[in-house]
């Protein structure tokens, strides 16, 4: 049922994907974009941007790209008042599902893979070498930070952000807060500014609770599974006795 209920919302995050871009068509083209992205990536990069749109125009009153990221930026920053943005984060299964259907080399080159060290642990449940326990950063290494650097040549936000990922190998917390408290100074009409949010929404990630409670949820729905198989189909040693 659990994977059931996940892969309805695949489908319906798809269909609404399909939906919405016959009412508009993402293009990515500037001169930084052309610089940093053969024509092949920027083709990947805009279903990025386009399965980013479908979930963001989903959650908002807006029809129009500029005003739903910032209502959903408003929305999602007064909701968790704190600015813990994984409190946001859309549904994990279904992001994971688009975004590792993509091309690996561009995956690549925007985010990395990082897997549980071994035991997890919150305040009152730990999970022993969780199987596919993982979530995406952005990773400083690849084509995109060399893009944000160059956007950061004319944008103080994107220098900022720059500078912190050649520290911290990643999206740090203070680079979101940022991010958050002056959205209003970006125009996501723009391509550049409309491929970075699409980017920023997707690489936020749900907090370690719901992933653990997750785990906890599937290993609970495997169990009853195995349960109603061994009910359904008694040891083989019964038959014929």
């Amino acid at each position: 049922m659990y994977d059931n209920m996940n892969k309805l919302y695949v489908v319906i995050a798809l269909l609404f994907l399909m939906i919405t871009s016959c009412s508009h068509e993402v293009t990515l083209s500037t001169v930084l974009i052309n610089k940093h992205f053969s024509l092949q990536e920027r083709k990947e990069l805009a279903k990025i941007v386009a399965f980013a749109d479908s979930l963001v125009l989903s959650k908002t009153d807006f029809d129009e790209i500029d005003k739903s990221y910032h209502q959903y930026l408003e929305l999602r920053t007064f909701v968790t008042g704190d600015s813990v943005p994984n409190l946001w984060a859309f549904e994990e299964k279904m992001k994971y599902e688009f975004l590792f259907s993509l091309d690996t080399c561009l995956f690549n080159e925007i985010w990395r893979i990082s897997t549980a060290p071994g035991n997890v642990s919150t305040k009152d449940t730990t999970l022993y070498y969780p199987t596919n326990f993982h979530s995406i950063e952005l990773t400083n290494l690849g084509v995109f930070a060399k893009y944000i650097h160059d956007l950061g040549e004319k944008n103080e936000y994107y220098k900022g952000y720059s500078e912190s990922m050649e520290i911290s190998g990643s999206l740090s917390p203070s680079m979101i807060a940022g991010f958050l408290l002056h959205h209003n100074e970006f125009d996501f009409n723009n391509m550049d500014n409309h491929l970075w949010v699409a980017v920023f929404v997707l690489t936020l990630e749900e907090s370690l609770e719901k992933k653990v409670q997750r785990c906890l949820d599937k290993e609970t729905n495997v169990k009853k599974e195995l349960t109603d198989t061994v009910l359904l189909y008694p040891e083989d040693g019964h038959k014929g006795s």
